[in-house]
């Protein structure tokens, strides 16, 4: 039986070895967490990230950043996302969670401008007509004896809260778009879904939440 205090020792080093071969693999994957740390041995790379995890905790303003980006990407925000995490990277250069963080946010973001690419229009599903309101012809005056009166005819009132849809796909996403007219105001939703269950929302091509498409179309 080894003692208590070695066996709590060899347990530490174990996991620091690991933690840093972990680094060590996302260093190979992009150079290279800085250029200091290639030149670094494995036994030091291994001390420093066990330090880093450390540190990392008590860093308010390191923190701060990653719950911010976080919070942007289940947003769908992503490419404000991006850019906080490129934040945190730059405050802890040798914490590898900012780095895995930014290489899965531009694979997701090339991979959605990629299926942005439009479709031809043979795949467009057609939209439904836009109901346009019929004048109704003014009409002639009726001359009774010499007073002329004019026939009372109903006024056209133009569409309100108008809505039309559309349904089409964007590369493999599938896009419900919804533009809505609301008098001289026009508003184009959007809800896109991806192929691997991704859902996002869009309000005039910028990203909304779920919440703010149910609060405006599920009542």
């Amino acid at each position: 039986m080894f003692p208590v205090a070695l066996h709590i020792a060899l347990r530490t080093l174990a996991v620091a070895l690991l933690m840093g071969s972990t680094v060590v693999c996302m260093a190979q994957r992009d150079g290279s967490l800085t250029p200091e740390f290639a030149r670094l041995s494995a036994k030091q790379r291994a001390r420093i990230a066990a330090q880093e995890e450390l540190d990392a905790q008590a860093d308010t303003a390191y923190q701060r950043r990653m719950t911010e980006a976080e919070g942007l990407f289940k947003e769908g925000r992503f490419d404000d996302a991006l850019s906080i995490y490129h934040e945190a990277r730059t405050l802890r250069p040798y914490n590898v969670h900012p780095k895995v963080k930014i290489q899965d946010l531009e694979a997701l973001i090339a991979r959605r401008d990629a299926e942005a690419q439009p479709l031809p229009a043979t795949e467009t599903v057609p939209a439904r007509p836009v109901k346009v309101p019929v004048p109704v012809p003014q009409a002639p005056s009726v001359e009774i004896g010499s007073v002329k009166r004019k026939s009372l005819t109903t006024p056209v009132v133009p569409p309100s809260n108008e809505a039309v849809d559309r349904i089409f796909k964007e590369g493999r996403a599938v896009v419900h778009e919804r533009v809505v007219i609301e008098g001289t105001r026009t508003q184009v939703w959007r809800k896109v879904v991806h192929p691997w269950g991704e859902v996002v929302y869009f309000k005039d091509g910028k990203a909304v939440s779920e919440h703010q498409w149910s609060a405006r179309f599920d009542p």
